[in-house]
């Protein structure tokens, strides 16, 4: 059912700065899991970008609900995959707390599109939702930039996410990433894992098996121990005997599927090992250029001389080397984690074989029929993981979310201007990786040649002092 907002017993009010022209209240709220809002169109705008606050308060005449809270999905997500939920507590109608406010480095937390959100209060639980939208530009404008950049590359307009839990959003992955998706897939079933090895070593699997040994005296005999006892003469007893075996074909095949298993994690291990070095070298590279940039801005506080245009350069390449370090100290963070679950589970699985009774097993390449659930358990596992591995199964543990605008409308105005030389007669000289085409990173760079000139164009190149473009064998430079 609908709730008009007057009738409830709280205000939600979101707002760009103090004055009453700046806030708006909700008006619009649904029971959870009810009925959705009947066009999006009527929901609350929030402008990309802008400083942002929100604040729920009781409404006059009302018992405050100490307890009370506003919690907001947003399209971040943690390092370990997890979608990150904003929470705003009760307050009051004065309150100033902004959940965006271009400051520390804040991002903003959502992307253009529609985002839902909660207010918990007595007991009960009220939904509404926000639409983002553009700040400089109208949908339309926004609209027609995704359809240009979706016509030229494929996925431009969107950021890869992964998500720890698997969603509805299936995306293809670059191959010589699909780790990624067989570590999120281990970072969600390890514990049903180490549930079934655990098991395994607990109730290995055995037969019992007849053995016959020669003795003194008679024990237990039967028609074989007669017929051994005529044919050789003997005053031995060939005595009968029953015995556990646990070399049986069921434990030789999950044996034999552990040391796969254990291989390939040590393969997945080098690979995340290999990637954490490269993001190591980034930051360590930045820091040492960010430093001498550093420097070279202490030194220039008392020089008069120095240009405002010369230090503003500098401070914008440091600007931009903090971002280099922040995006890679995150990607070290989450690689740093991933080599610590794949550390773990590859000694789990190495204590199975090694430290129980497995060890005495040999191994067999000859599957045959998994009655037991904890041994048909271990065996799905691993094939879930060899089939993501190998890229028979495209990922659903990555999700895409919408570029920032500012990054979509600079994206579409580089490709516009390649498009332009491309009419005029110019052609691309290489072929680029399209993961880079699809992200341009800073400094990105296109040749096109015509038959009398080669083009370079430039995605947010750093345009650097004369001493230091000189140094990198720059062509351009800032002029003091």
């Amino acid at each position: 059912m609908h709730y008009s907002a007057e009738s409830l017993p709280f205000v939600l009010e979101f707002f760009t700065d103090h004055t009453r022209g700046n806030t708006k209240q909700v008006k619009e709220f649904w029971n959870r899991g009810g009925v959705s809002p009947k066009s999006f169109e009527d929901l609350l705008p929030v402008k990309e970008a802008v400083p942002i606050g929100v604040r729920l308060y009781a409404r006059d005449g009302y018992e405050p609900d100490p307890v009370g809270k506003m919690v907001i999905e947003s399209s971040i997500y943690s390092d370990d995959g997890d979608p990150v939920f904003l929470e705003v507590n009760l307050s009051n109608s004065l309150d100033q707390t902004y959940i965006f406010k271009h400051e520390r480095q804040q991002v903003f937390p959502w992307r253009l599109g529609v985002y839902y959100f909660e207010v918990h209060y007595n007991g009960k639980i009220y939904s509404s939702a926000i639409l983002v939208v553009p700040i400089h530009l109208s949908k339309e404008q926004v609209q027609h930039m995704h359809l240009v950049l979706e016509q030229e590359i494929e996925g431009i307009s969107y950021e890869l996410v992964f998500t720890s839990k698997s969603t509805g959003n299936e995306y293809e992955i670059l191959n010589s990433k699909l780790y990624y998706d067989y570590v999120l897939k281990l970072m969600n079933e390890k514990d049903r894992l180490y549930a079934a090895l655990t098991n395994l070593e607990r109730n290995l699997k055995t037969e019992v098996r007849t053995a016959y040994t020669v003795n003194t005296y008679e024990r237990k005999v039967d028609s074989k121990s007669l017929r051994w006892k005529e044919m050789s003469a003997s005053p031995y007893a060939l005595n009968k005997k029953k015995t556990l075996v646990i070399d049986i074909p069921v434990n030789q095949w999950i044996k034999h599927i552990l040391q796969l298993w254990k291989n390939e994690l040590n393969h997945i291990g080098e690979e995340i090992q290999t990637d954490w070095e490269k993001q190591q070298h980034i930051i360590k590279s930045s820091e040492e250029e960010k430093k001498q940039h550093e420097e070279r801005i202490n030194s220039w506080i008392y020089n008069r001389e120095v240009s405002k245009e010369s230090k503003d350069s500098v401070r914008s390449i440091i600007y931009r080397l903090n971002d280099v370090i922040k995006k890679a100290d995150k990607q070290r963070n989450i690689l740093a984690k991933w080599m610590e679950i794949i550390k773990n589970v590859h000694g789990r699985i190495s204590y199975t074989l090694s430290s129980t009774e497995l060890s005495q097993v040999s191994r067999s390449q000859r599957k045959p029929e998994l009655k037991d659930m904890h041994y048909r358990l271990i065996h799905d596992l691993y094939d879930q993981s060899k089939k993501s591995l190998i890229g028979e199964e495209r990922s659903n543990h990555f999700i895409r979310v919408l570029k920032p605008t500012w990054k979509v409308y600079e994206q579409f105005v580089f490709f516009q201007m390649v498009e332009i030389l491309r009419r005029v007669g110019f052609s691309v000289r290489s072929v680029y990786n399209i993961d880079e085409l699809r992200e341009l990173p800073s400094g990105f760079c296109m040749e096109l040649e015509s038959e009398e000139f080669i083009v370079h164009v430039w995605y947010d190149k750093v345009i650097y002092m004369p001493e230091d473009a000189k140094a990198r064998g720059e062509f351009f430079f800032l002029l003091a």
